[in-house]
């Protein structure tokens, strides 16, 4: 069925089951509850008041973006909620997390070591892609320099 949910009376969450897992604070009249999926990581988490709560869920399947539909359950008479599916700002800093994820994958990124030989290979695809010819003939013609392994010689 692929449910994932965040229960306010408990702090629990719960997929697809009965009994739920610890998971976060619980939450009541006047506070704000934000859920968000992470496509790349395909995970899900929840906010309250603007916090970031931590992962909820890991492993959603990647299926999923496109079957999940937001829901909201009250249970008892006079209950109200409001939603917002984005027409106004969110409580949540969202651009704050994707800024953080950018910098995190990008530190992973530049951790990875690259052949020099790739890096000028890369290097020359790119000017010869953007016609800077003068630059590639002067980069090409100083290749074996520049690639030369500091430490091999």
């Amino acid at each position: 069925v692929n449910s994932y949910s965040y229960l306010g009376e408990d702090g629990r969450r719960y997929n697809d089951c009965e009994r739920g897992e610890s998971y976060g604070p619980t939450f009541g009249t006047g506070d704000v509850v934000g859920c968000g999926l992470v496509c790349e990581r395909r995970e899900i988490f929840f906010t309250k008041n603007g916090e970031h709560l931590g992962t909820a869920f890991r492993d959603v399947p990647s299926s999923l973006p496109c079957s999940l539909y937001p829901t909201v359950s009250l249970h008892s008479p006079d209950e109200a909620v409001t939603l917002n599916l984005g027409a106004q700002p969110f409580k949540f800093d969202v651009q704050n997390l994707v800024e953080s994820m950018r910098r995190d994958k990008l530190a992973q990124v530049s951790r990875q070591a690259a052949p020099p030989s790739v890096v000028a290979a890369v290097v020359e695809e790119y000017l010869l892609h953007y016609t800077y010819e003068k630059t590639l003939a002067s980069f090409s013609s100083r290749r074996s320099d520049l690639i030369r392994d500091p430490v091999c010689g």
